[in-house]
């Protein structure tokens, strides 16, 4: 199953959850700013995803860091935000 946007993605961040995902076509890269509020992982790399969640799991302050920007991403793509990126396309009135 795959999803277009990535809404749990950032339904994750929304819980202050680092993202680790497979850099894909789309979704994940418009989502995630990486090394920053989480992590883009090179498509189907299974072990370099594995050592990224090992990492991020053994590393507090990393946790602590990226969980703080994923609070911050989530934010951008809340209820409020959405409507007003919506109006500003001028399809909704």
């Amino acid at each position: 199953m795959r999803e277009s946007f990535g809404i749990s993605l950032i339904q994750a961040m929304s819980f202050g959850l680092p993202a680790i995902a497979y850099n894909i076509d789309f979704g994940p890269s418009e989502i995630i700013s990486d090394q920053k509020n989480g992590f883009l992982i090179k498509a189907g790399d299974k072990k370099s995803a594995a050592e990224k969640i090992i990492e991020v799991l053994n590393d507090e302050s990393l946790y602590q860091k990226i969980s703080k920007e994923a609070f911050k991403t989530a934010d951008l793509f809340g209820p409020e935000k959405t409507w007003q990126n919506w109006l500003k396309t001028g399809l909704i009135k």
